[in-house]
């Protein structure tokens, strides 16, 4: 079961395993993009203010469980890669 798979990183970076931050991974592993703050909250199952996502998601990024990546549209980004490590390109031109 996939919940179990999230306990376990949560709980093997030394972090708190809460309903929340389990709901953020699932959302973002559901993705195959990376998705902003607004996009997270839009898809979230489990419903939470803004500030909550703002505080797990850097617990998250702090502790290497996501990554957050900055594609010069003055935004972050946010994704869950897991094991399938992957890099971005971005045309300067058309972005």
């Amino acid at each position: 079961m996939m919940i179990d798979m999230y306990k376990d990183i949560i709980k093997d970076k030394g972090l708190s395993v809460t309903n929340k931050r389990i709901s953020i991974l699932e959302t973002l592993d559901r993705t195959s993009e990376p998705m902003t703050i607004e996009m997270i909250k839009n898809e979230l199952t489990t419903p939470m203010d803004t500030s909550t996502i703002y505080r797990s998601l850097k617990k998250l990024v702090d502790h290497g469980i996501i990554y957050q990546t900055d594609f010069r549209d003055c935004m972050s980004y946010f994704e869950f890669q897991g094991d399938k490590h992957h890099h971005h390109i971005v045309c300067t031109q058309c972005k």
